[in-house]
């Protein structure tokens, strides 16, 4: 179970650790899932968010995509927990270095999320909307310029708007939100040059 008091590492390894216990049950729900693939006339089909509540008595939130009947569904996997600044969760990203990488998202991000996108959800109803309507990313990683205190900086442009955080040593952590339109001076070509990379991967 997260704790408050969990260290990076311990987080970390909680996350993996219980992440094992996730996919055994998703393969369970992906089989279900083929069945309404092969019904299908109009791709991407999706589920609805499933709440997973793990042997390590910890709450992820799961969800299932395909993109077409001949595509092998995708699978979004969210671990819900909470600090004294609110909701928080933290995910999976594509391998870096062929290792798998967890992204955490504050609550500060959620928070900016809703304020700039004038979305009226709360709490895991809004981390589910932004996961839910977010669909890959292009990211870009450069050396810090010291104001979060971390070595790198992390950009990812996303249909919503742009993600900012840092790269830690066990993953990444998203801070903030903007808008697109809040780019200023140089974001603007970074952003929109993210951007194709997102279209691409899509």
């Amino acid at each position: 179970m997260i704790l408050p008091t969990f260290t990076e590492k311990e987080f970390e390894k909680e996350f993996f650790e219980d992440l094992k216990n996730v996919l055994r049950y998703m393969e369970y729900k992906k089989r279900k899932f083929q069945k309404a693939i092969r019904s299908a006339n109009h791709f991407p089909i999706k589920t609805k968010f499933i709440e997973y509540s793990s042997p390590m008595k910890n709450t992820w939130n799961v969800q299932l995509q395909c993109d077409s009947k001949k595509s092998e569904p995708t699978i979004k996997i969210i671990l819900l927990h909470s600090d004294k600044k609110g909701k928080r969760c933290a995910t999976l990203a594509t391998k870096i270095n062929n290792r798998p990488i967890m992204v955490q998202y504050l609550a500060h991000f959620f928070e900016r999320y809703k304020e700039r996108k004038n979305i009226q959800l709360f709490g895991v109803d809004l981390i589910q909307h932004y996961f839910n309507v977010t669909d890959g990313s292009g990211s870009n990683m450069k050396p810090s310029n010291g104001k979060y205190g971390s070595n790198y900086d992390i950009a990812s442009e996303t249909s919503e708007g742009i993600e900012l955080g840092t790269a830690t040593h066990i993953g990444l952590l998203i801070k903030t939100f903007i808008t697109h339109e809040m780019a200023k001076g140089n974001q603007v070509e970074e952003f929109e040059k993210l951007k194709e990379i997102r279209l691409i991967n899509q």
